[in-house]
């Protein structure tokens, strides 16, 4: 019962830096040589709490890419299939984010008027 009390604690505090991914958790606590149980009992109990959401995730990581670097939509795609993140719900916010970031985008009026 302690293993699982510290061990969840472990699970919270490295979610406390950044949004993490389920898989992301699941590979910090197997360095602690964790059984199988004990891991999925965190994750668990983590989901349930909703500390942790990959739906949640996948959104943060998208806009932060679309914000602050020059990574396209197949790059961030393949970064987030390294996280075991489903490639269906990768795609469906990539499209949907990106979408929103066209919409948002003013058109160049200078262009528009010498084109």
């Amino acid at each position: 019962f302690i293993i699982i009390i510290l061990t969840t604690y472990l699970g919270i505090k490295y979610i406390s830096y950044r949004i993490r991914s389920k898989y992301e958790i699941i590979n910090y606590l197997n360095k602690f040589k964790l059984d199988y149980s004990t891991i999925e009992n965190i994750i668990f109990k983590l989901e349930e709490n909703n500390l942790i959401n990959d739906e949640v995730f996948v959104k943060a990581f998208i806009n932060d890419k679309i914000n602050f670097t020059t990574s396209g939509p197949y790059k961030i795609k393949l970064e987030l299939l390294k996280h075991n993140i489903d490639k269906y719900l990768i795609t469906f916010f990539i499209f949907v984010m990106y979408k929103d970031y066209i919409l948002m985008l003013k058109p160049n009026e200078n262009v528009l008027a010498n084109g």
